[in-house]
């Protein structure tokens, strides 16, 4: 079992508002990235390699529209 030593980051308070980890054990909890994981699958893997070859898409603002934000 991997040894974490942890290291809280406190806001002035002294509240924690955030936690520094092992890379190590960050590994262990998430073995796998996103990519990783999404080419676990041969069908993502096609969807994503299908997605590269497009030029079609939206901008950023037609997304907020069609949203509605």
């Amino acid at each position: 079992m991997l040894q974490t030593q942890l290291q809280y980051i406190r806001n002035m308070e002294g509240k924690p508002i955030a936690v520094v980890l092992p890379i190590e054990f960050w590994r262990s909890v998430f073995p796998m990235d996103e990519t990783q994981y999404l080419n676990s699958s041969e069908k993502m893997r096609q969807r994503l390699i299908e997605s590269l070859g497009r030029d079609e898409g939206y901008s950023l603002e037609e997304v907020y529209e069609k949203l509605g934000i």
